[in-house]
């Protein structure tokens, strides 16, 4: 099958990496993989390393953050998606795909004219646009064109949850985010020193649905309670400067330089999270949560929010454990319980390098989204009286 996978950015966030371990798994498979991407950068790099064709169409998303674009800028990229939007269309005919698929809600180019002529399209559902702050050009299209997709996927049921109330139940499937997986890690264990080192670490963009500023309040208040050794990684690139303020106010406030490092967007963290034993994801509505997978990959401690799709990956107690989100009080008392049960911890990071080999492999994502896109081919070749081969 020939297939057209759509980026929305040119960097190497959680939904690029997801397309980029699904489109080499796609081309593992036997098929043929080409990645359409917005314009060059690190996606592309990647692309290259992985030998997967690749086509840059120079576009852009079609929504800001609320009240942090400037006006030309909305302008000037709705000026080019109108150009790009016949490039995009016209390179998809030409090729002869048999389907396109977009990888985020926040970017369609080419999508209009694809579902104005019936041609056969899906779209991974990846993120909560309300999460991110995000604020459609014309919602009211977008919702159009994403909800006439032969189908969607969403990568956790409470991503089915959400999208389930504006798109048709009928074309809606879940299929879980997969991961590839390094071999060099299987046989790492953990020392787990606490209490004589307790070193965390919370990954993700830096804005308010990330929760970057519980991590802090909570090292905060152990720090101030006595636990001396305490610190905390940021790892992140700052999208929302208003709320990294309101971090940096806060640390400013406590003086608490010394414990709190920023270690900036990372394209890898694997060597930071092996330095670190516990891994907070503290977001207010995770869709999925690749970097919890990732943690658990590590061997690291995952204490999660109980919200989102957060609540789908972390069994509490077996492989991670939960806390209510937003309430500063009970995450302190998790990591607390975390650092005095040394043998439990070591447990509990082996079950959650087995939920995520076992349950989050890309492998099994790739297949599951290879059936779904033949039951896609099947659909439109009997619509025009074909026969079902592939």
């Amino acid at each position: 099958m020939k297939i057209c996978l759509v980026a929305h950015l040119n960097d190497l966030s959680g939904a690029n990496r997801s397309l980029l371990d699904l489109s080499g798994a796609l081309v593992d498979q036997g098929q043929s993989v080409t990645v359409v991407i917005p314009r060059h950068g690190e996606l592309e790099n990647a692309l290259i390393e992985k030998g997967i064709n690749y086509k840059v169409i120079y576009s852009g998303t079609w929504a800001g953050v609320k009240g942090k674009e400037k006006k030309w800028k909305k302008i000037y990229k709705q000026i080019v998606n109108f150009f790009a939007e016949y490039k995009f269309y016209n390179y998809i005919v030409s090729e002869g795909f048999d389907i396109v698929h977009y990888n985020s809600i926040v970017y369609g180019v080419g999508a209009r004219l694809l579902k104005k002529n019936e041609k056969p399209y899906v779209w991974h559902l990846r993120e909560f646009p309300e999460e991110l702050s995000l604020k459609f050009y014309n919602k009211t299209l977008v919702y159009d064109v994403v909800g006439n997709s032969t189908l969607m996927f969403g990568i956790s049921k409470a991503a089915y949850n959400v999208y389930s109330k504006v798109f048709d139940e009928a074309r809606l499937k879940v299929i879980y985010n997969g991961l590839t997986f390094p071999s060099s890690y299987q046989n790492n264990e953990r020392d787990f020193l606490f209490p004589e080192k307790i070193t965390l670490v919370i990954v993700g963009a830096i804005y308010s649905g990330k929760g970057q500023l519980d991590a802090v309040r909570a090292v905060e208040y152990l720090y101030n309670q006595g636990m001396k050794n305490i610190n905390l990684k940021v790892v992140g690139q700052v999208v929302d400067h208003q709320y990294m303020k309101e971090i940096e106010d806060f640390i400013n406030m406590h003086s608490i330089h010394n414990i709190i490092e920023f270690c900036g967007y990372q394209s890898d963290v694997t060597d930071i999270r092996k330095n670190c034993d516990i891994a907070l994801v503290c977001s207010k509505s995770e869709a999925f949560g690749r970097v919890t997978i990732e943690a658990m990959f590590n061997k690291q401690i995952v204490i999660g929010s109980n919200i989102g799709g957060t609540l789908e990956l972390i069994e509490d107690g077996v492989n991670g454990f939960l806390y209510k989100q937003g309430d500063l009080m009970d995450l302190v008392e998790k990591i607390i319980y975390v650092i005095q049960n040394k043998k439990l911890s070591k447990q509990i990071v082996e079950n959650a390098y087995s939920t995520a080999t076992n349950k989050f492999s890309i492998t099994e994502t790739a297949t599951k989204v290879m059936d779904a896109y033949k039951t896609v081919k099947v659909k439109k070749n009997r619509e025009r009286g074909l026969n079902d081969g592939y």
